[in-house]
């Protein structure tokens, strides 16, 4: 599978900034993802490869490259339990246990509510940070992907769930404080935009 130019460009970054775990993890996304392909028909490595560049761009803890290294790697691999035949032992032998911890917080399973999977993601501060990433990203890319059921059920979730994490990382994180506003204006924007298409739908529906 050919990579992207943004998968090299990155990959690139991390190697010339000795992030060693974010370097391997790349071939690891590359393996474990293999031919998956996300609603939009992208291979799927190119969304956790979009949510570590957001990271970066921010310039989120990169006054600290051993934190910044478990922030891009975790965002790297934050699918892989979840959408993947990858075990948390392979993460372990991998990488090391702190990354597997970031991983594990990010993975929601069958029987886990919207409650219970965000209040443990904000036990987590990399988990927490690369959650926001992730629906920054996904909410950029479902607009005529999703059909409008789907649609609004993200929107409310994002509303319920995602708003308050914003919250809680902001106001117990006044040193990344800047970077989580600059998320949160671009969640809000995109929601806004989405809310206003879904209202013209129902109206549409409703009219019809």
């Amino acid at each position: 599978m050919a990579a992207t130019s943004e998968y090299n460009y990155l990959k690139g970054f991390c190697k010339g900034m000795g992030l060693s775990n974010s370097t391997k993890a790349f071939s690891f996304i590359l393996k474990q993802h293999g031919d998956q392909k996300r609603n939009d028909g992208s291979p799927y490595y190119v969304h956790p490869v979009k949510v570590a560049s957001q990271l970066i761009s921010l310039g989120v803890y990169h006054d600290d490259l051993k934190k910044l290294d478990v922030l891009i790697t975790g965002a790297l691999l934050h699918d892989v339990l979840e959408d993947t035949k990858a075990t948390a032992e392979q993460i372990t032998d991998n990488f090391n246990e702190e990354i597997t911890s970031v991983v594990q917080f990010l993975t929601k399973t069958k029987d886990m509510s919207n409650e219970f999977y965000y209040d443990r993601i904000k036990e987590n501060l990399p988990a927490s940070l690369i959650k926001i990433a992730d629906r920054c990203n996904n909410i950029s890319t479902m607009a005529g992907v999703f059909d409008r059921a789907r649609l609004q059920r993200y929107v409310d979730e994002t509303n319920v769930q995602i708003k308050p994490l914003i919250r809680h990382v902001r106001d117990n994180n006044p040193d990344i404080s800047h970077q989580i506003v600059n998320m949160s204006y671009h969640i809000k924007s995109v929601l806004s935009a989405l809310e206003r298409a879904l209202h013209a739908l129902v109206k549409k529906q409703t009219e019809s």
